[in-house]
């Protein structure tokens, strides 16, 4: 990157920059410059997601909560995270890229529109408090379809949850032939049950006397 900006703008190239005046500049996170995520957020008047294939993009996120606007590649989860609130262009596409960058860079009034409707959709959507109330929600809803079983309880009676394995509760006739009892009497599955010991070596069933040689 450092090469490819230098070629792009040389020091010596005749335009508003002065000699040893890059307009590129590379700041390494952690630094006295950018001592955390949120200062290299807030320091960026917005912020670009260039990825071929993403899945759940954080990057955004961190920089929604920073109130930033944002241009991102349509890949992923891009759409669902930031709605309306940034600029998606097609993946590949560096030319669309690039317009969207200064589409936003040449309208600051624009970009605090986006920036402010991004921190609002971020704590709206993805704070601590609102993914495990959701994860909460989808846990009570799972288990109202299945009520603890009542014949494992503590020395008080109470029903233990959890207290047999998951797949002790699989019905115990859908691998065999129709009709025949494959779970034994505490409805543990056949297959999950400790198999027979095996026979000695070295000896077998008892031939008739008819079949001995």
């Amino acid at each position: 990157c450092r090469a490819l900006a230098a070629h792009l703008f040389p020091d010596e190239a005749a335009d508003a920059h002065t000699v040893g005046d890059n307009p590129v500049s590379f700041e390494r996170l952690g630094g006295p410059e950018l001592p955390s995520a949120a200062e290299a957020y807030a320091a960026a008047g917005v912020v670009v997601l260039s990825s071929v294939v993403e899945g759940f993009p954080v990057g955004l996120v961190e920089a929604m909560f920073c109130g930033r606007a944002t241009v991102s590649t349509d890949v992923g989860a891009v759409c669902e995270v930031i709605g309306g609130t940034g600029l998606v262009v097609p993946p590949r596409n560096p030319r669309a890229l690039g317009d969207a960058c200064l589409a936003l860079l040449g309208d600051p009034e624009r970009r605090a529109r986006l920036g402010a409707a991004a921190r609002a959709r971020a704590l709206e959507l993805f704070t601590t408090e609102q993914n495990v109330a959701a994860f909460r929600g989808i846990y009570l809803e799972l288990m109202s379809h299945c009520p603890v079983r009542r014949d494992e309880t503590d020395e008080d009676g109470e029903p233990v949850p959890f207290a047999r394995p998951a797949e002790a509760h699989i019905p115990g006739r859908w691998a065999g032939r129709r009709g025949e009892a494959h779970a034994t009497a505490d409805h543990t599955p056949t297959w999950a049950t400790a198999p027979p010991d095996p026979e000695p070596l070295g000896v077998g069933p008892r031939l008739p006397e008819e079949a001995r040689p």
